[in-house]
């Protein structure tokens, strides 16, 4: 319940998965949801073993993380915003690696996911056995996973769905302008999310 409550609140995250689903296929997407889940799993440890120095080193430098966060969403969202067409590409080790390190790399830089499970952790004492710290991490883990596994899925049934019903109409319901403009709609809301988390920066 932890992993999917740290995971579904994530909008901006969600949609640059969907939009890699729809894109580059159903793995590309559940491993960007990897990169995300470890990122949980990594937090829900902190919060769980009641690691305060890291909690406080994370508070510290929290405008530094979300304007860096921030950024790197207004970035990805232009680059998605300015490609011509959705169309699927092959799928490679070195893409899948980037995927997850990508991922990894926007959910490190935010720290609201270690401060949403402290909250949501708040009522578990805290534990300083590895086994205990490991099982709730591996719970919160999977809980994010079944979260980026349902939606990835729920994408690419849909792609499938779209796919069956053009062969049977011989016709493609993914026009380039329909898919240009669903780009620029993917990248206009990353841009937007990117800018308010900018703009929720206080002094």
């Amino acid at each position: 319940m932890v992993g999917l409550a740290a995971a579904a609140p994530s909008v901006g995250l969600s949609i640059l998965c969907v939009r890699r689903t729809l894109a580059e296929g159903w793995l590309c997407g559940v491993t960007s949801g990897l990169g995300i889940a470890t990122v949980d799993a990594f937090y829900s440890a902190i919060a769980s073993s009641g690691a305060d120095l890291v909690a406080h080193l994370l508070e510290h430098y929290h405008h530094w993380l979300r304007g860096f966060a921030g950024l790197l969403l207004c970035i990805v969202g232009c680059r998605i915003a300015l490609m011509p067409a959705i169309q699927l590409a092959s799928v490679h080790n070195t893409k899948l690696l980037n995927r997850y390190g990508s991922m990894l790399a926007l959910t490190l830089a935010d720290p609201v996911p270690i401060f949403l499970s402290i909250v949501i952790l708040a009522g578990i004492k805290p534990t300083t056995y590895p086994f205990h710290v490991g099982m709730l991490s591996l719970g919160v883990f999977s809980g994010s996973m079944l979260w980026w596994l349902g939606l990835c899925s729920t994408c690419e049934l849909l792609r499938s769905r779209l796919k069956n019903y053009s062969a049977r109409v011989g016709r493609s319901p993914f026009h380039p302008t329909v898919l240009k403009w669903l780009n620029r709609f993917a990248g206009a809301t990353l841009f937007g999310c990117g800018l308010m988390v900018i703009s929720s920066l206080r002094p």
